[in-house]
């Protein structure tokens, strides 16, 4: 997946425990950050998400990530990872995406 530097990206990931959706509790925090492809460093972000972006279905483990410009306004293009934490109850499950930081030419 392709993120733009300094555009705000909206992304909808269906997170599974194995090959199975769950569901995320109202109580859970979810948190997600671009970090480097040696995850020894957070490159964008943490952003928090909220279960009342349109189109998220907590129930069947659907998020949507809004990811302001802001927080990848980074100098770097490179392959990444995209990393999203659920902490539900104390519970916490992470989970790696593959992301490519690309910097837009059109001002």
């Amino acid at each position: 997946m392709d993120i733009v530097t300094g555009d705000d990206t909206e992304i909808e990931i269906t997170l599974k425990i194995g090959d199975s959706v769950f569901e995320i509790s109202d109580a859970a925090i979810v948190k997600a950050a671009i970090v480097n492809k040696f995850h020894t460093s957070i490159l964008a972000g943490p952003i928090t998400v909220s279960r009342l972006e349109v189109g998220s279905d907590w129930s069947k483990s659907l998020i949507v990530l809004k990811i302001p410009g802001r927080s990848t306004a980074v100098k770097i293009t490179t392959p990444a990872k995209l990393e999203v934490q659920v902490n539900d109850a104390g519970k916490k499950i992470t989970w790696f995406a593959d992301v490519t930081l690309i910097q837009g030419l059109i001002q």
